[in-house]
């Protein structure tokens, strides 16, 4: 009995962690290459220069309702590190992240919290994020939380809590917040970090930070040092949690609700956990619709030296809105590659031209002349079949 229970919970802890994992997408060749692929000329067989495409895109779970769990210590990064605030302020909305801001690439971060998409989230002093749109940098915003545990509409909708508590992030006291993005679209990461922050009104240190999944949009949140706020604090309750637009979101890290509390080196995960949610995909290259049907695999023939082929996941949101993901592959073909175009000069009645090298400059501009053999024959029938050639180039 006991081996089959021991099974069993092994069993299930896999469950978890496969089900966890931040699944990026792909794209592969039929020769299983990722992402790029320099073509030889042993690459083709059959004489047909085409390839497959197959794009992987996970899986996604809604985020209309979310699992809290107690996870091993992890802080995503180094809790100091990042781009620094630099702003500052007690009881204050510091700075509104964009997410086509530069330090996301170029690629605008994708994440949806509450089944919806946002374009942005806005970073509060009292050690948590919210994707309110409608708040702006220097509101207020209030730490004093005390009898309202989520759910609550008092407390700041569309937010996550990771520690919500009161702070003084002054520069005089050396606290920071920083922000940071790692990894590559369509699957980074982007942590907020409150750096040893100034519990108000004390002479305390608290070091947390937040990290967001992009994609899977998974939360976590890791306290690196909270202690127990002393009597001279303003308020001493905190809360690791999140809560939806209404503030009646129930997700909150047990015994971490509007409680006085203290914790060190402790980590939580707040993971989707509604129904799951496919893809439909739509096909580009080099920026332009090729392929509207909604499937995963694409049949590309490409003549040009290099090719990029881009394919978008679109994922439903139960809002309404549409949380979209992109996964580009790029085709080079290698300077000894032969690009074959067909070329013909018809010469009637008996005359004579001169022929200049000129003429074949549409099939040679992307490759050496030297790479290419020209043969001369009297008609077409005489070419398809090959052989010695009727003239001499010469």
């Amino acid at each position: 009995m006991r081996h089959s229970k021991l099974l069993f919970s092994l069993f299930s802890s896999l469950i978890y962690i496969f089900s966890y994992g931040q699944t990026c997408p792909t794209i592969k060749d039929n020769k299983g290459n990722e992402d790029e692929v320099s073509i030889s000329c042993g690459y083709f067989s059959g004489g047909e220069n085409c390839l497959n495409l197959t794009a992987q895109f996970p899986t996604f779970r809604n985020t209309d309702d979310y699992k809290v769990s107690k996870i091993n210590y992890s802080p995503k990064t180094a809790f100091n590190a990042g781009v620094p605030l630099n702003t500052f302020g007690d009881d204050v909305y510091l700075k509104r992240l964009h997410f086509n801001d530069s330090i996301f690439g170029g690629t605008p971060f994708s994440f949806s919290f509450y089944g919806k998409a946002y374009p942005s989230l806005l970073i509060s002093s009292n050690g948590f994020i919210t994707f309110n749109q409608t708040f702006q940098e220097g509101d207020f915003s209030t730490a004093d939380i005390a009898g309202h545990p989520i759910p609550d509409s008092y407390l700041p909708g569309e937010s996550i809590f990771g520690v919500f508590q009161d702070l003084d992030i002054s520069k005089d006291s050396g606290s920071q917040v920083f922000y940071k993005v790692e990894g590559s679209a369509p699957c980074r990461t982007l942590s907020i970090t409150f750096y040893k922050a100034k519990i108000a009104n004390t002479d305390q240190r608290t070091t947390t930070q937040i990290v967001l999944y992009e994609g899977n949009n998974t939360i976590e949140v890791h306290i690196n040092n909270k202690p127990l706020p002393d009597n001279l604090a303003r308020h001493r309750e905190a809360v690791v949690g999140i809560t939806d637009a209404d503030g009646d979101g129930i997700a909150a890290a047990p015994d971490r609700n509007n409680e006085i509390f203290e914790a060190s080196a402790e980590s939580w995960r707040f993971q989707p956990s509604g129904r799951g949610i496919g893809a439909r995909y739509q096909w580009y290259k080099d920026a332009q619709v090729i392929n509207s049907a909604n499937r995963n695999y694409l049949k590309v023939c490409p003549n040009a030296l290099i090719s990029t082929y881009k394919v978008t996941a679109r994922y439903n949101l139960p809002s309404g809105d549409i949380q979209e993901i992109s996964k580009n592959f790029r085709i080079k073909y290698q300077q000894d590659f032969p690009l074959v175009k067909n070329h013909s000069e018809v010469f009637c009645n008996g005359n004579t031209s001169p022929v200049y090298q000129s003429s074949y400059n549409q099939i040679i501009s992307l490759n050496p002349i030297g790479n290419f053999n020209f043969k001369y024959y009297s008609n077409l029938n005489a070419a398809q079949v090959g052989g010695n050639a009727e003239f001499d180039p010469a």
